[in-house]
């Protein structure tokens, strides 16, 4: 992410969903770790398409 400039606009992109993901699985809650994971994957391709 860094190598490409992904979090030169927003630093701290992705850090909540991150946050989310993680603590989802520590607590062994599937449904919000899988609708974490989700958001990282419909946002990710398009910061990556406009790098």
């Amino acid at each position: 992410m860094d190598l490409l400039g992904l979090r030169s606009g927003e630093p701290n992109h992705g850090d909540d969903t991150h946050d989310a993901l993680v603590r989802a699985v520590v607590s062994g809650d599937a449904e919000s770790a899988g609708r974490a994971a989700q958001t990282e994957l419909e946002t990710t391709p398009t910061r990556l398409r406009t790098a």
